[in-house]
């Protein structure tokens, strides 16, 4: 990246800092999960040495270091106000293992070795003569049998949302700074939506949509997704084939439901069967579907399995919110559980029946694949049988696949009910005490709306015991013990509650 490139790009993100989220599917334990299916040894997770390259205000990496205490996070971006705010959260949650550090990812020393790196919203906003040096670097710091998450524009998807950044960036040519673009694009995208709507009704649905997903996002996405200098999108087959210049060998995508032709209508799904090789299926998964964003998992330096292994459960731990649909009757040959997303699930009564019930009462805590077995063994009071272990981990492996199961590499650090003296998160207390969005260890973003949950959630750091933090609530309604019990499950619910973090 030439200093005029570095310098533009540096001024955009000064001005208006990039909104950075939690994402789920960068965690470590995510990329693990996802390496130890399609039969890799991945690194530790517990101990992982994680870089994330682009890391914008801090929140995705300072989650993953507040997650895994044992961990050593370093996080970049070229941004000296977005780093500022990073090294500004870290203090405030006084998260140690995690540093930041201001500067061209091109300056990175190459010589260190790191065991996941992350690299979301970077590609294909960079210049094109950075592309490669960003693939090569990573190769570089990854060592043998470590991952890296890579987040792209992907075509042909993407061809159609250029033709809307083409438009709005015709229309700000003139307008200097981000900052002022982003109104006038704004003004200008609503009019373009309103004009062509019946004008061409194909045409009408790709500017609505992204008018839609402007209203959702928000400035920082319009700013930079849509009015920024560079953004290029890549074919899946071209990224695979640099990477392997640089012995990184693609794995799979960081969701995993993504890779599955069941997942879509019956015709793709049919279509994608008929065609063996892992890659050339998910090239023609993006024609099919039109994908314009992929979520990419490569290895260092191994050669993953072109199909995922369901023995790979065994080694794994398990946790879900599906709830049964309907309170079972007698006469019933299929058991209805639903997701909090709405996708509905049905089994056969029996083994699966027990495993997703213990899944549902436990959870945010996961199980292995041996504790799930005991207690069903328990609920029927009779050891499992070899071919009924493997119907119970294929039916657990399809949930998987259609992203209504979570699988972890190691169990995550939630507890499913408080304990005597609850503990949050240190980023999420932090959090908290600046506004209602915050972060859980599992690097979900939450939004929390309940006033008795933000009036004890900076002050669960594991030395306040139930009767003191119930006079942190409000004297209005009464009945502090039972509500604070209602804000603790809430808490509970959505992975808020985790063990208390030593020094």
């Amino acid at each position: 990246m030439s200093a005029s490139h570095g310098d533009g790009l540096r001024e955009s993100y000064d001005q208006l800092p990039y909104e950075t989220r939690a994402r789920r599917k960068t965690h470590p334990d995510t990329l693990a999960t996802l390496a130890t299916v399609f039969g890799l040894t991945p690194p530790l997770v517990e101990t992982a040495r994680v870089l994330e390259l682009g890391c914008g205000t801090g929140e995705n990496l300072l989650a993953i270091a507040c997650a895994l205490p044992g961990s050593s996070c370093v996080g970049v971006d070229f941004s000296a106000p977005q780093i500022a705010k990073a090294e500004g959260l870290a203090a405030a949650a006084s998260i140690g293992n995690a540093r930041f550090i201001c500067s061209d990812f091109k300056e990175i020393v190459r010589d260190q070795q790191y065991d996941y790196i992350v690299a979301h919203g970077l590609l294909s906003w960079i210049p094109p003569e950075s592309h490669d040096d960003l693939i090569a670097l990573c190769g570089a710091c990854l060592s043998p049998g470590s991952l890296l998450y890579l987040s792209y524009n992907a075509l042909p998807g993407w061809h159609h949302r250029q033709m809307v950044r083409d438009y709005l960036l015709q229309e700000t040519a003139d307008i200097p700074g981000i900052a002022a673009k982003v109104p006038a694009a704004r003004t200008a995208l609503a009019s373009l939506a309103k004009t062509v709507d019946k004008v061409d009704q194909a045409y009408g649905r790709i500017v609505a949509d992204e008018n839609d997903n402007v209203a959702k996002l928000g400035d920082s996405y319009l700013a930079h997704d849509l009015l920024e200098t560079y953004n290029t999108a890549f074919y899946f087959a071209d990224l695979v084939r640099r990477g392997a210049e640089h012995e990184l060998y693609y794995v799979g995508e960081a969701g995993f439901e993504a890779m599955v032709p069941d997942t879509y209508p019956a015709k793709i799904a049919e279509a994608l069967k008929a065609i063996p090789d892992l890659h050339d299926r998910e090239q023609r998964l993006d024609f099919l579907t039109n994908r314009s964003f992929r979520e990419s998992v490569f290895v260092k330096g191994q050669q993953p399995a072109k199909q995922p292994d369901q023995r790979s459960l065994a080694t794994l731990y398990f946790a879900s919110p599906l709830k049964r649909s309907a309170e079972r009757s007698a006469d019933q040959t299929t058991i209805g559980y639903q997701s909090p997303g709405g996708t509905d699930i049905a089994v056969e009564p029996g083994a699966t029946e027990v495993a997703l019930d213990e899944l549902a009462t436990c959870y945010p805590e996961a199980l292995s694949l041996e504790a799930i077995l005991r207690r069903v063994q328990q609920a029927d009071d009779q050891p499992l049988k070899q071919d009924a272990i493997m119907a119970l981990m294929s039916s657990l492996f399809t949930a998987y696949s259609r992203g209504l199961i979570n699988l972890h590499s190691s169990a995550p650090r939630v507890f499913s009910a408080a304990t005597d003296q609850p503990a949050a998160p240190a980023l999420a207390r932090a959090q908290a005490g600046r506004g209602t969005r915050v972060i859980t260890v599992l690097l979900e973003n939450v939004e929390i709306n309940d006033e008795d949950c933000l009036a004890i959630l900076p002050h669960l750091d594991g030395q306040h015991d139930h009767a003191r933090l119930a006079t942190l609530l409000s004297s209005d309604g009464g009945g502090l013990g039972q509500r604070l019990d209602v804000a603790l499950a809430k808490l509970a619910r959505v992975g808020l509650l985790t063990e208390p973090q030593t020094t």
